[in-house]
């Protein structure tokens, strides 16, 4: 299950439905059917507070993950944790990559699941692992 928070306000093409089922379609391709995880959206000064407060760095930046592992005692599920994300720098980079500011939400968003999930791209091989996944759970979410 996907839960959302938005502490930013999404223009109306985006709809929070969409981001869950899209989000959760990330879990469901890579056989986390039964996690759980929440999606916070906020703006660059909401996650400049949190990633100064929780990691120790005072700036903005396009995604935070926050990684749980916990079973939710209502529903037995994992819970694999939060991911928190830079609405305005969504926009921001989906310019600077010219293509459309949901492919860069979802690239976003499946980027934070890898991290829950353990993945990191602190080494080469092992940026090389979680970008190819990363990408190819954006083309099958966009049909591409």
């Amino acid at each position: 299950m996907i839960s959302i928070i938005e502490n930013f306000k999404l223009p109306i093409s985006i709809n929070v439905h969409d981001i869950q089922e899209k989000s959760q379609h990330i879990l469901n391709f890579l056989d986390r059917t039964a996690d759980e995880v929440t999606i916070v959206i906020d703006d660059n000064e909401g996650i400049q507070k949190i990633n100064a407060q929780y990691a120790g760095h005072d700036y903005s930046t396009d995604v935070l993950s926050f990684a749980s592992n916990e079973i939710d005692p209502e529903t037995g599920n994992n819970y694999l944790g939060d991911i928190i994300i830079s609405f305005e720098r969504v926009s921001s980079q989906a310019k600077e990559k010219a293509h459309s500011v949901e492919i860069e939400l979802y690239t976003l968003i499946a980027h934070g699941v890898l991290h829950l999930l353990g993945h990191d791209h602190a080494q080469p091989e092992e940026t090389r692992i979680m970008f190819t996944l990363q990408d190819e759970l954006v083309r099958d979410l966009i049909g591409g």
